[in-house]
């Protein structure tokens, strides 16, 4: 029974990593496309979007790194 519930929270963890990397990634793009009136060819044509994505990654591991040490990932379910 201990097992199953390991294995449930684990699958609970994965999944809101999952979800934080997608919204990590997609509020960095609302971000510069609202700064350019909803225009993302104007935000391509100045540089914005391939820094981005040059950047995703970099940003993404920080962020997750980030909550990680701050614990937002062990305390999620204890009080659910």
């Amino acid at each position: 029974m201990n097992r199953d519930v390991n294995h449930r929270r684990l699958v609970r963890i994965l999944c809101l990593i999952l979800l934080d990397i997608i919204l990590i990634n997609s509020s960095a793009v609302m971000a510069i496309i609202t700064r350019f009136d909803f225009s993302a060819a104007l935000a391509d044509d100045a540089g914005y979007m391939q820094n981005i994505w040059k950047y995703a990654v970099i940003n993404t591991v920080m962020t997750i790194a980030v909550f990680y040490i701050l614990r937002l990932y062990h305390s999620v379910w204890e009080f659910a």
